[in-house]
């Protein structure tokens, strides 16, 4: 008996930007859940709404930024109060850093672990890009440990022009 002849299997249409970036926002925030609740952590809706807003934007935001940002989202009043306190929140966390020249926030590329982020900073148009460097962590601890201090956070921000605005 000849098998029947199957139709050829049909393709789901490639992932554009946008769902693309959705997919990798779902997965960021399953991992932010999972580790709030290994640490018996609340990820409250103020946090959540924080996190999305922040990792919507490509750029570095401030406090302000996101404020009107989560306003916009849930179409409601906030308090500022209530942004500093997610924004602190998931930069303790490592999900975030701050960006202490541009008084800024940006969400941390390797969460999960203490590192000392990188931050490549362009003074045109914004850009922000993060490295690691574990060369760079050792040296820092080192020299921290040599003078008896405790660091508590580690930040190394580079001011400059981009690939793209050096050209």
């Amino acid at each position: 008996m000849p098998n029947p002849v199957q139709p050829p299997a049909k393709r789901k249409p490639a992932a554009g930007p946008k769902q693309a970036r959705a997919a990798v926002l779902a997965a960021a925030e399953a991992r932010l859940e999972a580790r709030c609740a290994e640490r018996r952590q609340r990820l409250s809706p103020m946090r959540r709404a924080v996190f999305r807003q922040m990792f919507a934007q490509a750029q570095p935001q401030t406090a302000y930024q996101v404020l009107d940002g989560v306003r916009a989202t849930l179409r409601k009043k906030v308090a500022p109060l209530s942004v500093y306190r997610a924004l602190d929140f998931l930069a303790a966390e490592g999900w975030l850093h701050r960006l202490e020249s541009l008084r800024a926030f940006r969400v941390c590329e390797h969460p999960g672990h203490r590192h000392a982020g990188v931050l490549f900073l362009c003074n045109d148009c914004g850009a922000a890009e993060e490295g690691e460097d574990q060369a760079l962590e050792t040296l820092l601890d080192r020299d921290a440990a040599r003078r008896g201090f405790l660091a508590q956070r580690q930040v190394v921000e580079v001011l400059g022009l981009c690939r793209n605005c050096a050209k």
